[in-house]
């Protein structure tokens, strides 16, 4: 390993060891082309060889001005190297400029090969590592991409563009050394690529355990909502069964005291049919008994009964209107009734008469005695035939 150090710089520089400051900014000459700040670094490693370098950007005075950190490629001819402090954002450098630039570009003169969106500044460290004619450009050790096509020697360069920019060449490393940083910065990847992979891993489990708490919260949400749904049923089954008992209730109810009332009813009317049976045999044996006792007044007053109908007797019509036109039985039955006067022939229909049994013997007799003699007469004035 060599001493890193800047081994020649354009005039817009300033060179204290391993220090490079720009103090004046790049600027526009005749002809289309520009003068900027530049500094090349001691080593000059051929394709073939494992070199490493490594930067520091101390200071980066404005965010408008890029700073470009890279390789000037050349194949020893005089011709082929770059004029110290021509710009490398130029159609002419693309076979001799490689470079990463503060914007994040790693570019081959003016053309952008990849855009690493890693772009860096002030405090940031930079690594250009070159193996197998391919260069590795890092950023704080970690890779941000490669370029290939150098030609046979490569030399490390920066330029600034900005007055104030201001970068330190940490080391310069070849062969053996080189391939050790080289090889650590593998190793670095690689634990970083199995940390990486174990935090993918884990992630990925941490995501399968919670997509399993997920489905089985889904799967107890689920079986919650269900027995939530069958025990609402039940409920409204429950609730359904009861209004129908209540209502069969009430119907079973309502027809007992129907029921109830139909035989309660039906007693009653056998009641009043057996009282009225009674009265009316009572009745029956009250007549039997008054007609018995006219007949046996009848008989010991030497009077007229017979137990057998006579043909004139009269009709009970006749009788009644015998009763409805007779004064004295009218005057009586007025008197019986409480009247004041003498009801009128329309009312006498509707008087209710009491007789004893032997006034009603005593009239019927009357009556049918008249009708024998009102018979006798007709027969009697009829002419012979």
């Amino acid at each position: 390993m060599s001493r890193a150090r800047w081994l020649e710089w354009s005039d817009r520089v300033l060179c204290e060891d391993t220090m490079v400051t720009a103090i004046r900014g790049g600027e526009r000459l005749a002809l289309g082309h520009a003068q900027i700040p530049t500094a090349h670094a001691s080593l000059i490693a051929r394709r073939d060889m494992i070199a490493s370098w490594h930067l520091k950007v101390t200071k980066k005075a404005s965010i408008r001005g890029a700073i470009f950190v890279g390789i000037e490629s050349f194949d020893g001819h005089p011709g082929d190297k770059p004029t110290v402090g021509s710009d490398w954002y130029q159609e002419d450098c693309r076979n001799a400029a490689f470079y990463y630039s503060s914007d994040g570009d790693l570019c081959q003169g003016d053309l952008v090969v990849k855009k690493t969106e890693s772009s860096y500044g002030s405090g940031d460290i930079l690594g250009i590592q070159m193996c197998d004619g391919i260069l590795t450009f890092l950023k704080n050790g970690d890779p941000v991409g490669e370029l290939r096509g150098l030609k046979e020697y490569n030399q490390v360069a920066v330029q600034l563009r900005r007055p104030g920019d201001q970068v330190k060449l940490i080391k310069e490393l070849v062969d053996k050394a080189a391939q050790k940083d080289i090889q650590k910065r593998k190793e670095i990847e690689e634990k970083k690529r199995e940390e990486y992979h174990a935090k993918l891993k884990r992630e990925e489990e941490l995501m399968r355990k919670r997509e399993h708490e997920r489905v089985l919260k889904i799967q107890k949400e689920e079986e919650e909502r269900k027995q939530k749904e069958l025990e609402e049923r039940q409920r409204r089954e429950l609730e359904e069964k009861q209004r129908r008992d209540a209502e069969l209730n009430k119907l079973r109810e309502a027809e007992e005291e129907r029921a109830r009332k139909e035989k309660q009813e039906e007693e009653r009317r056998r009641v009043e049919d057996k009282r009225r049976a009674k009265l009316a045999r009572e009745e029956a044996a009250r007549k039997q008994a008054a007609e018995e006792q006219i007949r046996k007044v009848a008989r010991s007053r030497g009077g007229y009964c017979e137990d057998d109908e006579d043909p004139d007797a009269p009709s009970n019509e006749e009788v009644q209107d015998f009763l409805n036109n007779c004064l004295p039985l009218r005057l009586l039955a007025a008197k019986q009734m409480g009247m004041v006067a003498l009801p009128s022939l329309e009312e006498t229909p509707f008087m209710k008469i009491l007789l004893t049994p032997q006034q009603h013997h005593a009239i019927k007799k009357h009556l049918t005695q008249k009708k024998k003699n009102s018979s006798l007469e007709r027969s009697s004035t009829a002419p012979d035939r």
